[in-house]
């Protein structure tokens, strides 16, 4: 009798448990659909496009913060092979502590030369804000070994070809920097610029220096390395024409004039007497660019371009 009534009471008890683990399980669902639905109103809040735009904007200003680097290195062997040809040359002759120069017999020769060279182009460019971009590159180019280069040689100081011939140092030099501003006119997008050029290895002299992005004049027309402006105007969308730009460009390609010309030159910048800043200007134009075909033109004129005047002992006037 004993055990059959412990038995309804046990089962009683496990039904009240069960019901009481129920209510308890309901409570803990209806407190997480709460908190669920607190989250899905707080996410619903938030802005993500303007979080989005944040993060764009620490991008842009952490890229802009840092100046990106690129290498050009290129070890050569060049062989240069001349021939002179027969007649008359101007030949020194010593002449106690004087030099005489006259002209004497000249017969027909080849010469060959080679030279191993070393050439570094260290490229950078950085964009602060949106329409503001500063480009720059320094240049190193060496000759193996012990150059045979002297300073003493005439020409040899000058600044637009520094980084285009070989040195007899290892100094790395300045070849370009400048910023481009970007602006808009109605259709006709606009960059201005000034710096130092990118002017060297401009269109089709950089297929045979292997350059992919050429600079900005027509190589085979200037091809070296100067201060100045340049405006560029975009009017593709206004002629219709694929490709169609043209630029103002402004240069002075000259200006400390002491040692570097010759031996007797040593007007200051910016003087008028003697050997005064050679100043250029030009139009470049692209007329046509559909990216298989391409043609370009430009115009330009040089102010005060240099001379040298040598005096002949010989005869006592200037040639």
């Amino acid at each position: 009798m004993m055990k059959r009534l412990i038995a309804p009471l046990a089962m009683g008890a496990l039904l009240a448990t069960s019901v009481v683990a129920d209510d308890s399980l309901k409570a803990e669902i209806e407190a997480l659909k709460a908190q669920m639905a607190e989250l899905k109103k707080a996410q619903e809040s938030i802005n993500v496009s303007a979080l989005q735009k944040q993060l764009t904007e620490v991008k842009a200003h952490t890229a802009g913060d840092n100046i990106k680097w690129s290498v050009d290195f290129r070890t050569a062997y060049d062989i240069v092979e001349h021939k002179l040809g027969s007649g008359m040359a101007m030949t020194p002759t010593p002449n106690g502590s004087f030099v005489n120069y006259g002209m004497a017999p000249a017969t027909a020769e080849t010469k060959k030369n080679s030279i191993w060279t070393n050439k570094l182009i260290l490229g950078m460019a950085a964009q602060p804000v949106d329409n503001l971009v500063f480009k720059g590159a320094l240049g190193f180019y060496k000759a193996f070994g012990q150059s045979s280069i002297g300073n003493y040689s005439m020409f040899q100081d000058f600044d637009w070809y520094g980084t285009q011939k070989p040195q007899g140092d290892a100094a790395i030099r300045l070849r370009e920097a400048y910023f481009l501003y970007f602006g808009e006119m109605g259709d006709v997008h606009y960059t201005a610029s000034f710096g130092r050029r990118p002017s060297v290895d401009g269109f089709m002299t950089n297929l045979r220096e292997d350059n992919a992005y050429p600079a900005s004049p027509v190589g085979h027309n200037i091809n070296m390395e100067f201060d100045g402006a340049s405006f560029k105007f975009d009017l593709e969308k206004v002629t219709g024409l694929p490709g169609f730009y043209a630029k103002i460009c402004l240069g002075r390609g000259f200006s400390d004039t002491v040692g570097s010309y010759s031996w007797d030159f040593s007007s200051g910048y910016g003087a008028d007497y003697g050997n005064p800043d050679m100043d250029l200007a030009g139009l470049l134009m692209q007329l046509y660019d559909n990216g298989q075909y391409k043609v370009m033109a430009n115009y330009f004129q040089g102010w005060n371009m240099m001379g040298m005047k040598m005096q002949v002992a010989n005869f006592g006037a200037p040639i």
